[in-house]
């Protein structure tokens, strides 16, 4: 039995997160990106991530909602890998809502195809 490649799902569970954070962002700019550039000073501290990606998110951090979407949700390695390093906090009980909604689909979609 040979199981789905789970690239696609993940994507797209990505991309609701950080859809929602910017949904959060949008609705309190001044707390989000004060969490985000104090998440992003522990990762840079830690060295946990390329300093590259670290800048650019620190130019992100401050640009118009609007711009981040733009640079985040598309499918492009490079929206990709943003994306995995998303500083924006989402509340544990809304990240938990997304991946239950996404193993729901992931169950149903089983149940239809037999798989």
């Amino acid at each position: 039995m040979s199981r789905s490649d789970p690239r696609p799902r993940n994507e797209a569970r990505s991309k609701a997160l950080m859809e929602r954070a910017l949904a959060h962002l949008r609705a309190d700019p001044i707390a989000m990106r004060a969490r985000a550039h104090n998440h992003l000073a522990l990762v840079a501290r830690k060295e946990l991530a390329d300093p590259r990606y670290l800048a650019e998110w620190a130019e992100l951090i401050q640009a118009d909602p609007d711009r981040i979407a733009a640079a985040t949700l598309s499918d492009t390695d490079h929206a990709i890998t943003l994306r995995s390093m998303n500083p924006f906090f989402i509340p544990f009980d809304e990240r938990d809502q997304i991946f239950a909604a996404f193993r729901a689909r992931q169950a149903s979609s089983h149940e239809t195809t037999g798989t």
